[in-house]
């Protein structure tokens, strides 16, 4: 068998294989959110896998879903989130967060999370603690790490070089005190999480305090989103994306008590729903 045929049977697997899962889900999707909803952190990326690229590609929401699963410490939930800020795909582009999401999958030993954080740590020039995280990675195991030590190793004084496997094992030291800790992770969820029917025919699901809108969630007319983000006691506040009644996008950025923040050189069009 030639190169090609491989390559085409491969993407015909691939295919079938994406045909199967859309249709799954599709079937049971109703179901599955209802699942999710109840905390199954699993089922909450699996419909994150699905939004970032079914049918139905969305990957705000497909963010949204990663993110209920990555508070309950699903370590590839939580380096989805890690890359999602890192790219800014689907919510705000901070390398804080990405950073903050990496370390969170890292210190429970995934080898992915621990390269990533290693590149975080790279664009902001702190050579010494990526090079730490880069080599950290490879003894978990990822081989790649190893390939990105060594394009960094040249920016690294002697004595900085010296201390690096002294560095690694407290890493190494603390990410094994972390997975053996009761404390995993991060809290789950301190707000219930429930379907709220509003005024003038809105509804919202997500987080919710004291029986209003109050964390992560979406907000809808109908069937049609019109925003989805972050709330605070039943307003928009923080990052979040609104929706026109086409279906578009009108607005994504930050929001702060139900107002965007917009500058004077933007326009947001089709807010009147607000």
């Amino acid at each position: 068998m030639n190169f090609t045929n491989l390559i085409s049977q491969i993407l015909f697997c691939l295919m079938i294989l994406s045909s199967f899962v859309n249709s799954a889900f599709s079937f049971n999707l109703s179901e599955k959110k209802l699942l999710a909803l109840k905390g199954d952190r699993n089922t909450q990326y699996q419909l994150g896998l699905y939004y970032q690229a079914g049918k139905d590609k969305d990957i705000i929401e497909g963010y949204y879903w990663m993110k209920m699963a990555a508070r309950q410490c699903h370590l590839s939930a939580c380096r989805y989130l890690g890359r999602a800020h890192l790219y800014g795909r689907g919510t705000s582009s901070s390398i804080d967060l990405a950073k903050k999401w990496f370390l969170i999958s890292s210190n429970q030993g995934n080898s992915n999370s621990m390269q990533d954080l290693g590149h975080c740590l790279e664009l902001e020039g702190k050579w010494m603690e990526s090079a730490a995280w880069y080599k950290t990675s490879h003894q978990h195991g990822n081989t790649s790490a190893l390939t990105r030590l060594k394009n960094i190793s040249q920016n690294l004084t002697k004595p900085q070089s010296e201390k690096l496997d002294f560095m690694v094992l407290k890493l190494q030291s603390y990410i094994s005190a972390k997975r053996k800790s009761s404390v995993r992770c991060i809290p789950s969820f301190k707000n219930s999480i429930k379907r709220i029917e509003l005024a003038n025919g809105y509804s919202y699901w997500g987080e919710s305090r004291s029986g209003q809108p109050h964390g992560y969630g979406k907000k809808m007319l109908g069937q049609v989103a019109t925003f989805q983000g972050e709330f605070n006691m039943g307003l928009e506040h923080g990052y979040g994306t609104s929706f026109g009644s086409d279906g578009e996008i009108s607005f994504q950025g930050q929001w702060r008590k139900g107002i965007p923040l917009v500058s004077k050189q933007e326009t947001v069009k089709d807010l009147t729903n607000y």
